[in-house]
This record gives structure tokens, sequence and C-alpha cells, in this order.
């Protein structure tokens, strides 16, 4: 019987010390829930490149392989950066195995901010809300991007998000934003101490350290999504796999 493909979780990457380590226990619970085998691939800033870790996968025999961008958006990285970084794979894999001993790489959509993605991160802030019960805005902080429509599709995101949980008030904020209303002032001048700051950001990140190491003592955040993305992982690799 064909061993299933494993899953490799592609991230951007970060200079943030313990990035790293979130998309690797990502990894790791799709591993410990599925017994299919996952691995951690990035972008930049990481040896572990797809091209590395796609060798990894065919030494162990396999020959297929579904790769997960841990993006939110279809903005420059997911239009650009992993099909590239997809197609050096695939050239390196074909360059030095045989033709029978090839790795097909089947490429996942993304996180997205679609409805299961909703869902994951009204659920996770509302599990870190059980013991405040005076929030009632909800602010929604991402990296942000230039690409047209992406940062759009990020604020319906959070107005969906808000709307689950009942929320009086959401906005959306980009780190990278320049327009007003967009940037870390804004977020600032709208977090008050009746609104949750949650961070789309799938590891710990820069840009969410800097914003809040500015916030006012006691001001409500959760923390990065890390391991709890699994399960939408695993969905679309096995979307992608159908």
């Amino acid at each position: 019987m064909a061993r299933p493909a494993p899953i490799i979780c592609l991230a951007h990457g970060s200079r943030h010390p313990q990035a790293d380590k979130a998309v690797f226990e990502i990894a790791d619970r799709i591993s410990a829930s599925t017994e299919v085998p996952a691995f951690a691939a990035f972008l930049d800033f990481h040896p572990a490149t797809l091209t590395t870790v796609a060798h990894r996968v065919a030494a162990e025999g396999y020959t297929e392989v579904v790769v997960v961008p841990l993006l939110f958006t279809r903005a420059f990285h997911a239009r650009h950066d992993v099909p590239a970084t997809i197609a050096e794979a695939a050239q390196s894999i074909d360059a030095t195995l045989s033709a029978s001993a090839g790795l097909t790489l089947h490429l996942a959509d993304g996180l997205g901010t679609g409805a299961d993605m909703e869902e994951l991160v009204a659920d996770v802030t509302a599990q870190y809300l059980a013991d405040a019960p005076r929030i009632d805005k909800l602010a929604l902080y991402s990296v942000g991007s230039s690409q047209p429509g992406a940062n759009e599709a990020v604020a319906e995101f959070a107005d969906r998000v808000g709307a689950r949980l009942n929320m009086r008030s959401t906005r959306a904020f980009v780190a990278t934003g320049v327009h007003p209303g967009c940037d870390t002032d804004a977020l600032l001048d709208f977090a008050d101490e009746r609104t949750v700051t949650v961070p789309l950001f799938v590891s710990p990140g820069l840009l969410w350290d800097k914003a809040k190491n500015r916030m006012p003592h006691g001001r409500t955040c959760t923390r990065h999504l890390g391991a709890a993305v699994a399960p939408v992982v695993i969905n679309r690799a096995c979307r992608a796999l159908a």
C-alpha cells in the first residue's frame, strides 16, 4: 500500500529568534495528529529551504509531497516567491534523481482568510478572553501588503471574526501600512482597555513585537496562532491531493 504523501509547511521565515520554533511545532502537531510525516521549510532566513527539505523527503523514498504555504493572502509571496521556490526545488530534484525516483511537489492553497480560518481565529480569541468579559472591541494586526486587494481581504476577515465574537467594534491594521488608519499609530489609538488585539501571525514576528512593546501597560493581546493552524494545514493538503 502506498504511503501517504508528507506535508511541507512552507513559512516565510523571520529574523525573530522564536519564529522558526513555531513552524516546527506546527509540523510536529500535524505528524502527531495524522501520523503523516510533516516538515518545516522556509522561503528565507533559515537553512531548511524547500529544496533542502524536498531532497530529504525524496531520500526517505517518497514520490509525492504536498506543500502548504503558511500565508494568509494571495499577495507577492504567494504569487511569486512560492511558485519560484517550488520550481527551483523541482528542478533540483530532477537534476539529481533518476526519473523512476523523482518527487512530485503538489502546491496547496495557503491558509487564506476563508471560513475555516475565520472560525479558528475566533475560537482561539474566545478561549483567550474567557476571563476577560469587559472586552468588546477587536483589533486585528497583520503584516500588510502592497498587492491590490490583500489588505482589504484581511479587513473583511477581521469584520467576520469580530461578528463571530459579538464585538461592538472591529478594525484591521497593518504593520507596513502607510495610509491613515492602517498603521501602528492608529492601532495604538484604537486599542483601549476594552480592546483585544489579535496578531494574524503564524509565528512570533519582529513587527508584532514592536507594536506590542509600544502598547500601554494592561492592554489585552493574544499570541501568534502557532500550532493551532495545524488542522487548516491538513485540510489544505487533503484538498490539494484530492
